[in-house]
């Protein structure tokens, strides 16, 4: 009796695992995972490793977490200085939540360098030059000026699960 109940159980296991090969999955060092089922988020942040789900119920989204994205910025007034803005991912779940409203990591680029445009071409030359030094010594170097700037995007970024900051550096 226990020989067919073991067979049993190891027939429905691999007829399972035929059905659908992703009641596991794996998150990577620079991911987290969001899962949903019926649309609606029930798991996460869930941190790398070996995970389970819900076979056909459950969908896993992997969010690259440590990537770090850069969006050149346009300086009319000075034509011998870099800026850019860096962009990551702090909140997988608020993030998430901004894809699924259909954004994209393109999209969130471009909307960030339009409304800071604009702000970067109101900034004295001589202020973003002294930026940009004070940047070479200290990527960290953050003053009122990048704080303005990064103020009039904050509104776009405090519910998007999203931490930006701006580099300012010279052409070489």
């Amino acid at each position: 009796m226990i020989k067919i109940s073991l067979t049993f159980l190891l027939l429905a296991f691999l007829i399972l695992q035929g059905c659908d090969p992703d009641y596991s999955y794996s998150v990577s060092a620079d991911e987290n995972a969001v899962i949903t089922q019926n649309g609606e988020i029930v798991d996460g942040p869930i941190k790398p490793g070996r995970h389970f789900k819900i076979p056909f119920i459950q969908e896993v989204h992997l969010i690259k977490v440590h990537r770090v994205w850069e969006v050149e910025l346009h300086l009319k007034n000075s034509s011998e200085i870099k800026a850019k803005l860096l962009w990551q991912i702090i909140d997988p779940i608020s993030f998430f939540k901004l894809i699924q409203n259909g954004a994209t990591e393109k999209n969130i680029g471009l909307v960030l360098q339009n409304k800071l445009n604009p702000v970067l071409q109101s900034i004295n030359k001589n202020e973003i030059l002294e930026i940009a030094v004070a940047q070479e010594k200290d990527p960290f170097y953050s003053n009122y000026v990048t704080e303005k700037a990064l103020n009039e995007i904050q509104q776009y970024i405090s519910d998007s699960g999203i931490k930006a900051r701006l580099y300012f550096s010279k052409k070489t």
